[in-house]
């Protein structure tokens, strides 16, 4: 009894002694349980690659096997991130570079007390099946890395379905709904998605168009009540919150690093940009479209007298456009014959032909996208939300492409300003109203097209 004892006890201190050191942690941020660390808006990689070309994080070369640690400079970091150059004969070189999704390959270093995570020290990125083993690849101080991470407000967010976080919140990661309809009916040609809310402002169910705007699918939605989370990413990483592939015990001298876990406060608020498009054609959109006071031609009149000064290029209002992009996206080259009676013609001949660049009118941006700002709390229940930006494009038919072209986005507060007093902005048919109160009272009917990132609202 005493030597079972004994033995009992030795192995207990034995696993304990297993459970406690410094450990490589190997992660593949491809697989899908990885993928909040991995999205459109929130990718670890390129905030850690951002991160160093910015400066506040140094990058390094880690060699464990002699406990050396070595600075990259800037040049040595850049090598880093080359694919290959290339001589294609026509007198310069091209260098092409690995992108930062192409560090797909993560190695964490963390240390361990009673099998649980006690810190991280540094983060491995590496091009995962490089042709240059060791050459594509750099690491960064968990310390310097998470400083960065939270001054960002990077976020780490599971959703409970593809397309909701949960309850009211639509959140796609950054993927377009296209891209989503596809994954779910690879075989079928379809083209647009509108969400349908129940009785209790949860999203019901969801809708699927052809092209032709006719209902394909109708179904209902996935419960989106549980399994729903949003954390500091930093928090999600000394939490663990990640599927790794291997780990395996480290021997190293290489000094240990402490970070504190930043949680947000139980009732922190966040909001979302939903995006969604009005085609003005589909019959219960009409009112937007009467002939001469288009919302559209409205909205075009009052840049042209100045009443909306500001376009942008994004729905997000990050980049403004100047005024000769404005008249350059508001029109197109097209082809004429010559009227000069003089030159003799010949069908074959570029004389015969002149071009000029013809101003689109309102008429002709059939689609309206809205993108809206919804603030919420982490029940899913929407706290307020408001109009964030209006875009105007125009539609597939009328384009030599077959898609869409932007003309500009503007700001919905100056389009409200701008239009609310506009008589024109005014409707009767067999019912009387105003665009902008329609507008803002969701008073259309629309198909969802993409969110933002979920964000943390500034207290």
């Amino acid at each position: 009894m005493h030597r079972f004892t004994l033995l009992l006890f030795s192995l207990i201190i034995f696993n304990a002694h297993a459970q406690n050191g410094r450990f490589i942690q190997q992660i593949d941020l491809n697989a899908e349980e990885n993928a909040p660390f991995f999205s459109r808006v929130y990718s670890l990689p390129e905030l850690a690659i951002e991160a160093v070309r910015a400066g506040k994080v140094h990058a390094y070369d880690v060699d464990y096997s002699t406990n050396k640690l070595t600075a990259l400079n800037p040049h040595e970091f850049r090598s880093r991130l080359i694919m290959s150059v290339e001589d294609y004969g026509f007198g310069s070189v091209d260098t092409i570079f690995f992108t930062e999704g192409d560090f797909t390959a993560l190695e964490i270093d963390v240390s361990k007390k009673g099998n649980k995570i006690a810190g991280i020290n540094f983060l491995h990125f590496r091009v995962k099946e490089a042709p240059n083993p060791g050459k594509h690849e750099f690491t960064v101080s968990f310390a310097e890395l998470s400083d960065y991470l939270n001054q960002k407000k990077a976020l780490w967010v599971r959703n409970s379905t593809p397309w909701l976080w949960k309850g009211q919140i639509v959140h796609t990661n950054g993927d377009f709904a296209s891209n989503i309809v596809y994954d779910m009916f690879p075989d079928a040609n379809y083209s647009y998605i509108h969400l349908l809310k129940g009785k209790d402002g949860d999203y019901a169910k969801l809708q699927v168009y052809d092209r032709n705007h006719k209902l394909a699918v109708e179904q209902p939605f996935e419960d989106a009540s549980s399994d729903s989370k949003i954390k500091l990413m930093t928090s999600a990483l000394l939490q663990g919150d990640y599927q790794m592939r291997a780990e395996k015990k480290l021997k190293t001298n290489i000094e240990e690093s402490s970070t504190p876990d930043y949680l947000l406060a139980p009732d922190q608020n966040f909001f979302v940009i939903q995006h969604e498009e009005i085609h003005l054609t589909h019959p219960e959109n009409a009112k937007f479209y009467m002939e001469e006071k288009e919302l559209p031609t409205l909205i075009m009149a009052a840049i042209e007298s100045g009443e909306i000064s500001r376009v942008y290029k994004d729905n997000l209002l990050t980049d403004q456009m100047t005024t000769e992009e404005w008249l350059y996206n508001t029109s197109e080259e097209v082809m004429y014959l010559s009227d000069d009676r003089e030159t003799e013609y010949d069908e074959t001949s570029e004389d015969n032909f002149e071009i000029q660049r013809v101003m689109y009118s309102g008429r002709s941006a059939n689609i309206v996208s809205v993108s809206w700002k919804k603030y919420f709390n982490n029940k899913g229940e929407v706290i307020a939300q408001m109009p964030h930006s209006i875009g105007l494009f125009i539609g597939p038919e009328q384009t030599l492409t077959g898609l869409s072209k932007l003309l500009g986005y503007f700001s919905f507060n100056d389009v409200y300003h701008a239009l609310k007093d506009s008589p024109k902005a005014y409707y009767q048919t067999s019912e009387s109203g105003n665009f902008i109160n329609d507008l803002m009272k969701r008073d259309y009917f629309s198909y969802f097209t993409s969110t933002s990132g979920i964000s943390i609202e500034s207290r």
